[in-house]
């Protein structure tokens, strides 16, 4: 048994086409302090997909009669290859950054977006008969995302008045807490820390 592809008729053919934009504002609350909001999105138009043709028509019975490649005694697969697959990404980005002072530095960022898709990787459909029946948000889709990573120097260490000398001073020297957090919707924690 074979899987054939095909490209019919040979006039269907698109360049697929990625857009992308994004319009940002940067404010400086203080010398250590800045805000940032952004608007991100893209299309992607065009994109490759593959449509089993073969696919039995929904009905009673058995699957077989029902395929229009059937009378060619084909039961498996038959792919035409078409450039009738959509995905769009559109978001609100917002950043907190403070740059190191005072022995601290973080960056908090949050993401309120929509992916949405009529396939993912180009195949799988429900209905390959109508491929844009399947048109609806991403696997990768996440409406909530914040992420915080941030660095603290301890107050105490090799720098720090205190620290001692000897096997305390190596024991404390260059302390610092620092991790990663990240909150997907729907709700998933992710937390590294270093």
């Amino acid at each position: 048994m074979g899987v054939y592809f095909y490209f019919y008729p040979l006039d269907r053919y698109r360049i697929p086409l990625a857009d992308f934009w994004n319009l940002s504002v940067q404010h400086e609350i203080r010398s250590d302090l800045t805000a940032e909001v952004a608007y991100v999105g893209n299309v992607g138009r065009h994109l490759f997909a593959n449509r089993n043709t073969n696919q039995a028509v929904p009905g009673p019975g058995d699957l077989d009669p029902r395929r229009p490649f059937n009378k060619f005694g084909l039961s498996q697969g038959v792919y035409d290859v078409c450039n009738c697959d959509n995905s769009s990404y559109h978001s609100l980005q917002a950043k907190l950054q403070k740059r190191t002072s005072h022995g601290l530095d973080f960056l908090l960022t949050y993401t309120w977006s929509k992916a949405m898709t009529n396939s993912e990787g180009g195949y799988n459909f429900s209905d390959n008969y109508n491929i844009r029946g399947d048109h609806g948000p991403a696997s990768w889709d996440h409406t909530h995302a914040v992420t915080l990573l941030h660095t603290w120097d301890l107050p105490f260490g090799s720098d720090q008045q205190g620290s001692g000398r000897g096997c305390r001073r190596l024991a404390f020297q260059r302390r610092h807490y620092s991790s990663i957090r990240c909150c997907l919707h729907p709700l998933r924690l992710q937390r590294a820390a270093a």
